[in-house]
């Protein structure tokens, strides 16, 4: 069966002559693929590639911006009168843009700024100048909604509100060119404001963007070749404004502020941003960046009708702008602490590795899943912090990029952090995402591995998962059922002379066991489905995959259940050897 995402590549690849650019709807249906998780990495790397080559059009630069939005999660949200990208960064100049949005925050105009927080050793991001000035950044959108009706300014990274648009972004050093996704996250507008601001780098995406916003319908975007690629207006060169208002494109050019180039700044010191706010150092090209670049802003938001309206009114706010506002980069701050992303077993507590042990006496604060069982968290030490971000089938305490967000918050507040996750953290615990968001931001971290659910409960049900008269190989896959089917290779997974184990697969055994017959295994293959294996609550029902579905429905199991297929599942009659009711050595 072809995959859904196929035919997006082929229209994209068709040849000079048989190819063509996607339309709007396309568009849209292929990057909300992409976001749910449903397209394999090389056929992502195939799309972005095909659309940079021919050259993204405006029309998909809309579908796709459309299905960010409507993947961005629901909640609570607060009037926004301005949104401003920030992807690049500074590389020969400060962000003094920074300033602009924050003079422009103290006038009662709420500015949510968006974009990357690292961008690199040699650039100077939005994080760097909020931490130079003692400005905290947000970790979520509720957040942002927080900072903006406390203070009128919040930045949120593309991390923490969008993580998978942050994997798209950094395949660029992977396959080497700056693909659409750029311009999609640029124009996300997570907080829907009326206007929306974004610095350009290469001449002609202007006009993709100004024909994107009137395909979005989106009522107000500017967007001009900012400095470095940030929409922070370079006061040495003229400044052509572009911009689409209520579907009417329309252009400006801003004369320069100064004859004569002002020279790199070498030592590119955040601190400075701080300073020259303060009053405390002068800056004429940073002032005039401010002031310009906060004129273009309060241009494109009306409040001035003219280039020399909106310097005017910047100017006087620049002036007049309370200079003890920011408490500057603070000398006791604390440093980021560290997580530890640490696999607690299959459950029976003596199935702990040495270092997971000594981790877990030495933690000040524990974020722990559904699949730890009450044994490995009785070994806690009772003072620590517990919290629980468990899942479970169809019910999540909190999903998944709340999780991201709490592991950086807290490591933040200098704690080290203990993210115990049941079995191994690298097979099927998500762990690879959540160390994603750390690095990130900057967050240390380490890995310690657990023994997976398929080697210990396999182990403690007396079946041996490869053996040289039934199994050469081995295969672990999940169960989960999406949309009531599983998205499995069934070919590769019919095959005799290997060992099949399904994770989570206790609500589609009936959907497993057919397919597998259905596509050539004998009705006969031995089966097993294990209840919580490895604890005092273990129980094993072996059958075939003919009968099996039958048996639990006769006997139902409980959740967490691991499924073993395969001519080893035989051997578990001579083999087993684990008395549930035999105390551990530990006495759980």
């Amino acid at each position: 069966m072809e995959h859904p995402f196929t035919k997006f590549i082929r229209v994209l690849g068709k040849g000079q002559r048989g190819a063509r650019s996607l339309t709007e709807a396309e568009a849209e249906e292929a990057l909300g693929l992409i976001l749910a998780g449903s397209v394999r990495p090389e056929q992502i790397g195939a799309f972005l590639s095909l659309v940079r080559l021919k050259e993204e059009t405006a029309e998909e630069v809309a579908g796709m911006v459309r299905a960010l939005r409507h993947s961005l999660p629901p909640g609570p949200r607060v009037p926004v009168d301005l949104d401003w990208a920030s992807y690049a960064g500074k590389r020969r100049q400060l962000p003094w843009y920074v300033l602009s949005a924050l003079l422009l925050a103290g006038r009662g105009i709420r500015v949510l700024m968006h974009g990357l927080a690292q961008v690199g050793t040699e650039r100077r991001s939005v994080a760097d100048a909020l931490k130079a000035l003692g400005i905290p950044q947000s970790y979520s959108l509720d957040e942002a909604v927080d900072s903006l009706a406390r203070t009128g300014f919040a930045f949120v990274s593309v991390a923490s509100f969008s993580p998978q648009i942050m994997k798209l972004l950094k395949l660029k050093q992977v396959l080497g060119l700056r693909s659409p996704i750029h311009t999609v996250a640029r124009m996300s507008n997570p907080l829907n404001a009326p206007v929306s601001l974004i610095g350009i780098f290469h001449p002609g995406y202007d006009a993709i963007h100004q024909q994107a916003a009137r395909l979005l319908e989106d009522p107000c975007l500017f967007v001009f070749k900012g400095e470095g690629g940030e929409a922070e207006v370079n006061p040495d060169g003229t400044t052509q404004l572009y911009w689409s208002r209520q579907g009417m494109a329309q252009q400006e050019v801003w004369p320069a502020r100064f004859e004569k180039r002002h020279l790199r700044d070498d030592e590119m010191d955040c601190a400075r941003l701080y300073r020259v706010w303060t009053g405390e150092e002068e800056s004429d090209y940073g002032e005039a960046a401010v002031v310009e670049t906060a004129a273009v802003a309060l241009f494109a938001l009306e409040r001035a009708a003219t280039v020399e309206e909106a310097r005017a009114l910047a100017g006087e706010w620049w002036e007049q702008r309370d200079r003890r506002r920011f408490t500057g980069p603070r000398q006791d701050s604390i440093l980021p602490g560290k997580v530890f992303l640490v696999g607690a077993g299959p459950g029976d507590p003596d199935l702990l590795t040495v270092k997971a042990l000594r981790l877990m006496n030495q933690a000040d604060v524990v974020v722990h899943d559904n699949l730890v069982s009450p044994g490995v968290m009785a070994l806690l030490p009772p003072e620590v912090t517990c919290l629980y971000v468990g899942k479970q089938r169809g019910h999540h305490a909190v999903p998944q990029e709340g999780i991201n967000e709490l592991l950086v918050r807290l490591a933040l507040e200098g704690k080290k952090v203990l993210r115990l996750k049941g079995g191994d953290p690298f097979i099927f615990g998500r762990g690879g995402e959540e160390i994603e968001t750390l690095a990130a931001h900057g967050i240390p971290f380490e890995v310690v591995p657990g023994i997976t659910a398929a080697s210990g409960i396999a182990a403690y049900a007396g079946i041996p998962l490869t053996h040289r008269d039934h199994a050469q190989s081995c295969i672990f896959v999940t169960g989960h059922l999406k949309d009531g089917t599983m998205d499995l290779d069934w070919e590769n997974l019919a095959r005799p002379q290997q060992t099949l184990v399904v994770y989570m697969g206790l609500h589609g055994l009936e959907i497993l066991c057919r397919e597998l017959i259905g596509h050539g295994l004998s009705p006969m293959t031995p089966a097993a489905i294990i209840q919580q294996g490895t604890t005092r609550h273990q129980r094993v029902m072996t059958g075939t995959l003919e009968t099996l579905p039958a048996q639990v429905r006769a006997e139902p199991l409980q959740a967490p259940t691991l499924i073993i297929v395969g001519g080893v599942v035989g051997l578990h009659r001579t083999l087993h050897w684990f008395d549930r009711e035999m105390p551990s050595p530990s006495g759980r």
